[in-house]
């Protein structure tokens, strides 16, 4: 009986620590938020009602030890026109003062912003403005969500690809 009691308190010893591993980011009081930018949108497949695209975005980590991310809601908006949202699970830890990256296929439908669209990528060299809006659930048991947002541009001939 004292064996079984030793291995249960060992064993939620351990599950403890594993978890405040995850949340020692959010324990100190100088926590920076991360930061992340959209790098890559790739057009996979495109049909008249539906389009499959690959977003690759870079989270950068600025803090002193490791983030950990479980989940990730995005909305992505280039030039006001809602190109993708929705929310993935993505189970990545980012070391300490360092980045990753992070691909997602999304599905969407264009269509009623089929002109817009066209008129955008008809102008290759023309930056064009994107919005992102992100929300990291992060850490083990006890994670926190981090909500962060970022405007940018890019040119569709350096960025779209086919």
């Amino acid at each position: 009986m004292a064996r079984i009691r030793y291995s249960f308190t060992s064993i939620t010893l351990l599950m403890t620590l594993m978890f405040l591993n995850g949340c020692s980011t959010w324990l100190s009081s100088n926590f920076q938020q991360p930061d992340i930018q959209l790098t890559s949108i790739e057009l996979v497949q495109a049909k008249l009602v539906e389009q499959e695209f690959k977003l690759q975005f870079r989270v950068d980590n600025p803090n002193d030890s490791s983030l950990a991310l479980k989940s990730m809601k995005y909305d992505v908006q280039i030039n006001n026109i809602p190109l993708a949202q929705g929310s993935q699970k993505i189970w990545l830890t980012v070391p300490a003062k360092q980045h990753k990256h992070i691909e997602l296929t999304v599905f969407t439908n264009l269509w009623r912003h089929m002109k817009s669209i066209i008129r955008l990528i008809e102008k290759p060299n023309t930056p064009i403005e994107y919005q992102l809006d992100t929300e990291f659930k992060t850490g083990g048991m006890f994670g926190k969500k981090v909500n962060v947002s970022r405007t940018g541009q890019f040119v569709p001939g350096n960025l779209l690809l086919e």
